[in-house]
């Protein structure tokens, strides 16, 4: 069986840019003592997760057609809440196959939360469940065991792209 989505593939000069917004993430977040959501334990140096988040948010904004501006700004914590493409679209990102979409209590109902499997260059944009929706209880979970409490979607009941 064929996995669920769409693979985007990012061209070289959008390898080029998501590094770069990756990396500025990486080193502004540093700079600034913020520390990771939710008990997040970052695991090897963190920059490849930053970059392979930003890489990440480019391929599902080229899939919906949207414009991706890589914001690094992330001075105050409503920029840090700020959608990943806007006006209203969240990525999570994962290189795991197995892994769900996660969403926290705290992410805005409004939002359009999108899974993306894979590393750059290439992610499968699985599809996508509006934050409200995904706020059931019956998949309210802590699979770490770590006290990191979060809605985990399984890929089956993502609603299938084009995005809203």
């Amino acid at each position: 069986m064929e996995p669920k989505g769409h693979v985007v593939t990012l061209d070289p000069s959008e390898v080029f840019i998501a590094t770069h917004v990756g990396m500025l993430r990486h080193v502004v977040s540093r700079l600034r003592g913020f520390q990771h959501a939710h008990g997040y334990e970052e695991t090897g140096d963190g920059w490849s997760n930053d970059i392979n988040a930003a890489a990440a948010e480019m391929a599902v904004a080229r899939l919906a057609g949207r414009y991706w501006d890589g914001n690094v700004a992330m001075t105050t914590e409503r920029e840090r809440r700020r959608p990943d493409i806007l006006p209203d679209i969240e990525v999570k990102s994962t290189d795991k196959e197995t892994n769900r979409l996660i969403v926290h209590r705290r992410t805005d109902d409004r939002l359009v939360c999108v899974l993306a499997i894979g590393k750059i260059p290439t992610f499968r944009v699985v599809g996508w469940i509006r934050a409200k929706d995904a706020k059931r209880e019956d998949w309210w979970e802590d699979p770490s065991g770590k006290n990191r409490w979060a809605f985990f979607v399984a890929h089956a009941d993502l609603n299938p792209l084009p995005l809203p």
